[in-house]
């Protein structure tokens, strides 16, 4: 006996019993050509009862449908980058002028023509993301420091002001200096700043500038940003001077060699206790230096750029480090060793109590 019939699964049957499809799901199904829409409608009800759903999405068919035709699934993920790589390209050639940026997003460096751009077209990012320019600004600053422009490597002209270049030469020549200006110009290219000013420079200069400073060795005293400029550094003093220690410490050359004797002799002061420093405390570190440098060899006829006068050793008191030194003549220099020998001596020479 020859006979016909069908078999329906277990699991098709409670699923056709205990899932609900919802309007939106219907619609994507109807998408689904018709030879394979009944093998298309088993797998999602498979799918949806292997993770316990009760309703079936259109999300959900189309996980299903995905897991069931991964080609498809690559081809459609294919064209949505095709379209967001599009739509990135046509807003970067829509893109605002470096002139004409009102505002830069901080993720992907795309420049707005509005002052409160809502989104970035390119990488999708919120208003926050934003940074306003203030172009007018920063060119009336540079006009004020100075043009020093310069070419890039790709044609691109660069506006380096002469005060942010004179930060930049505050580090010293060679592979520092190329990179942290290779940091500052693309800091400057991603958000689209007309000019490179010393307002732009020097938050990445100063932290190299302190990095420095903390890894010198005992012979550098820190000195700071503007410890680095030389001659024209006002340093901040502990104490007040007197109009003839400040005659007399202008000697020594401007720059690192006077800064560190100040230092020294400041700390000189402080331990004797002193109100002021005066010329007598100046005068007794260089008496002490050139007694050391005696000591170390150096001849008894050094250049005498540091002279103090026999007649004031003479009327010191006693025990001071300018009577110790009165037979000696002026030093060519004052090095640091000296002046840390000179910290300790008179240290230790203050009496106690």
């Amino acid at each position: 006996m020859v006979s016909s019939g069908s078999f329906t699964p277990p699991i098709d049957v409670r699923a056709d019993a205990s899932v609900v499809w919802t309007p939106e799901a219907e619609e994507r199904m109807a998408t689904v050509p018709g030879g394979a829409r009944g093998l298309a409608r088993t797998a999602v009800l498979r799918w949806a009862m292997e993770r316990g759903h009760s309703v079936v999405s259109s999300g959900d068919v189309g996980a299903a449908l995905d897991e069931l035709m991964p080609f498809a699934r690559v081809q459609r993920r294919i064209a949505e980058t095709a379209a967001a790589v599009d739509s990135a390209e046509q807003a970067m050639l829509e893109e605002a002028a470096p002139q004409d940026a009102r505002a830069v997003c901080r993720t992907c460096g795309y420049a707005a023509r509005s002052d409160t751009p809502q989104r970035c077209p390119v990488c999708d990012s919120d208003a926050d993301a934003f940074e306003r320019l203030d172009s007018e600004a920063l060119r009336a600053a540079a006009a004020g420091e100075g043009d020093a422009a310069q070419v890039a490597f790709d044609g691109t002209k660069l506006a380096w002001t002469v005060e942010a270049r004179r930060v930049l030469q505050q580090l010293p020549a060679g592979y520092l200096r190329r990179r942290v200006k290779a940091i500052v110009e693309k800091h400057a290219r991603t958000r689209r700043l007309p000019a490179i000013t010393a307002d732009v420079a020097e938050p990445f200069v100063t932290p190299e500038l302190d990095a420095l400073d903390e890894n010198a060795g005992p012979h550098r005293a820190p000195l700071g940003v503007e410890g680095h400029t030389g001659p024209a550094v006002d340093q901040r003093r502990r104490l007040p001077w007197t109009d003839e220690a400040d005659d007399r410490i202008e000697r020594i050359p401007a720059g690192f060699l006077r800064n560190l004797a100040t230092e020294q002799i400041e700390r000189l002061a402080i331990a004797l206790g002193a109100p002021a420093v005066g010329l007598l405390h100046v005068e007794a570190g260089i008496a002490e230096a050139r007694a050391r440098m005696q000591r170390n060899g150096s001849p008894a006829d050094a250049a005498a750029a540091c002279p103090v006068g026999a007649e004031r050793s003479a009327s010191a008191a006693p025990g001071c480090p300018v009577q110790h030194g009165a037979g000696v003549r002026g030093l060519n220099e004052i090095t640091a060793p000296v002046i840390d020998d000179l910290g300790r001596r008179i240290t230790a020479a203050t009496p106690e109590g």
